[in-house]
């Protein structure tokens, strides 16, 4: 019997905007705490997901673009890092979205590579 294929995984990054111009912060922070939930309890869950935060008062990206922070890297979804979204708050710089939108091209490439 020939051995079975194995599902491939998807890799999934979310972008939010956490940024004082962020005006449904509260709305976009519950989705991507459902999202990531949804991966968190699905069963033998291959996907990957990460988590980059636009607006953030820390710089830590690839790229070193301002204001955009890689907070999740590319992995399984955790209790940790569901919670770490919870947390998430609001502050008071704004990114730019299309320099995140750049980051999360570079981690899927570093992650596919």
């Amino acid at each position: 019997m020939p051995p079975k294929k194995q599902k491939p995984k998807n890799l999934v990054i979310l972008l939010v905007d956490v940024g004082h111009n962020s005006k449904d912060f509260d709305q976009v922070k519950a989705c991507a705490f459902n999202i990531y939930k949804g991966k968190l309890f699905k069963e033998k869950s291959l996907d990957e997901i990460g988590l980059i935060v636009i607006g953030s008062e820390e710089s830590e990206n690839s790229s070193n673009f301002p204001y955009i922070s890689v907070a999740i890297h590319l992995a399984p979804a955790s209790w940790s890092n569901l919670k770490a979204i919870h947390n998430l708050e609001q502050s008071s710089v704004s990114g730019d979205l299309v320099q995140g939108l750049a980051v999360a091209t570079d981690l899927l490439e570093q992650h596919s590579a």
